[in-house]
C-alpha cells in the first residue's frame, strides 16, 4: 500500500526512537481527538503493530498499542459529521481515531487494507 504521510518533529522524533520508519507501512493523520473536537493523532501501521499516538505537551504519547495479529473486523464507519477507524480485540470493539469526512477515503483505505494484510490469528494448538 504503502501510505506514509508527513508527520510533525515531535513525532518523526518519537518514531525514531522506536523504529526509525524502517518497518511503517501506514502514517496517517487523524483531524479529530476522541472526543470529537478538531485535533490531531496520528494512526502508524508497521508489520506487526498499529499505534495511535496523541499530541501531549513536550512529545507525543502513545495511547494505543496493539499487536495485528489480535486485531478482528477493522471498520470506517461513518458517524454524524465525520468517521472513526474501528477494530475488534477480544471480542471488544476499539475505536481507534476520529476523523472529519475529507479523511474519509484515507481511512476507508487503511481499513481495507488491515483486513487483507493482518496476520493469521495465533491459536493455541489442538490436542
Amino acid at each position: 500500500m504503502p501510505l506514509i504521510e508527513s508527520l510533525p518533529k515531535p513525532l518523526e522524533k518519537a518514531l525514531g526512537a522506536t523504529n526509525g520508519h524502517s518497518d511503517d507501512i501506514v502514517i496517517a493523520v487523524a483531524d479529530l481527538t476522541l472526543q470529537g473536537t478538531f485535533g490531531e493523532e496520528w494512526l502508524v501501521v508497521t508489520k506487526d503493530r498499529l499505534l495511535v499516538y496523541e499530541p501531549g505537551d513536550d512529545r507525543p504519547s502513545l495511547r494505543v498499542d496493539l499487536p495485528l495479529a489480535g486485531i478482528e473486523s477493522p471498520a470506517a464507519d461513518s458517524l454524524v459529521g465525520g468517521a472513526a477507524l474501528q477494530v475488534t480485540v477480544d471480542g471488544e470493539p476499539i475505536e481507534l481515531v476520529r476523523y472529519t469526512n475529507a479523511r474519509q477515503r484515507t481511512f476507508s483505505r487503511i481499513a481495507k487494507y488491515l483486513l487483507r494484510h493482518r496476520p493469521p490469528p495465533q491459536h493455541p494448538p489442538q490436542r
